[in-house]
């Protein structure tokens, strides 16, 4: 089966892909996030695509992850589980990142991560 990597997509694109993968291609789209220029609007963007991603299924296991960043961590995490109904929240964590994520990251990151409906 041949493959076939869309980049950048848009309209274009998309109708590319939709043919390739009618002609029995394995199609897989990259597309950029939006781009924000503040910190807050960054943080605002990551939750809102949490929510996105785990609509409808529950019970949730979030993590926040952090680079000598545990305020910042705490923050992002009230700012997920303000949007949740307490019940459908079965475990939060937040947790520093291993000494080498850290060294490529720098200090002050914050990451998210999750299951859902598991």
């Amino acid at each position: 089966q041949k493959r076939v990597l869309v980049v950048g997509a848009g309209y274009i694109g998309m109708e590319l892909g939709t043919v390739y993968a009618a002609l029995g291609s394995r199609v897989t789209v990259v597309e950029a996030l939006d781009r924000v220029r503040t910190w807050n609007k960054a943080l605002d963007r990551l939750v809102e695509i949490y929510a996105g991603a785990v609509a409808g299924r529950k019970p949730l296991r979030i993590a926040v992850l952090h680079a000598n960043a545990e305020e910042e961590a705490q923050r992002l995490m009230e700012r997920v589980k303000s949007i949740f109904n307490v019940n459908d929240i079965r475990e939060t964590v937040i947790v520093p990142v291993s000494p080498v994520i850290g060294a490529h990251t720098g200090p002050g990151c914050v990451g998210l991560t999750f299951t859902a409906g598991m």
